[in-house]
């Protein structure tokens, strides 16, 4: 619908992890400058204001919140409950701590169906205590939230 709003006439491909055959989209000459400089939708949504705009968060009944815990996760029970999420979670993504690789900060994405779970790097306190302090002195901000434990 948003995209049916902000440009009618667009060809809409649906993709898997954003792969398209690019055939689909390169020199397909379909564009129009012209055509598009007058679409209605993303005119109004321009000239009309602030005001006027109903927020998405609005419109598609849209909420978010952050969890947030000084433990770790069991990793068994979080891929778990990951991959089975109520139908009206969309968007899940973030980092997270868990007990198993206690070293690891791990990216949790899921999005629909798409689940991903990979390391991304290493918690400084599980750093060797050299390291540790020159990322400390480079970053002091860090100490804001840094347990104790």
């Amino acid at each position: 619908k948003v995209l049916r709003t902000l440009q009618p006439d667009a060809k809409l491909i649906r993709t898997m992890q954003a792969k398209v055959d690019p055939k689909e989209v390169l020199n397909t000459r379909l564009f129009n400058f012209e055509k598009a400089n007058q679409s209605a939708g993303w005119i109004k949504e321009l000239t009309a204001g602030l005001t006027a705009h109903t927020p998405e968060t609005e419109e598609y009944n849209i909420s978010s919140f952050v969890y947030s815990r000084r433990l770790p996760f069991h990793s068994i029970r979080l891929y778990n409950m990951i991959h089975n999420l109520p139908e009206n979670v969309v968007r899940a993504k973030g980092i997270a701590w868990c007990a198993s690789r206690n070293n690891l900060a791990i990216l949790m994405s899921q999005a629909g169906p798409a689940v991903q779970f990979e390391p991304v790097s290493y918690w400084v306190a599980s750093l060797p205590e050299a390291e540790k302090k020159q990322i400390i002195k480079e970053n002091p901000h860090l100490l804001n939230e840094w347990d104790p434990e």
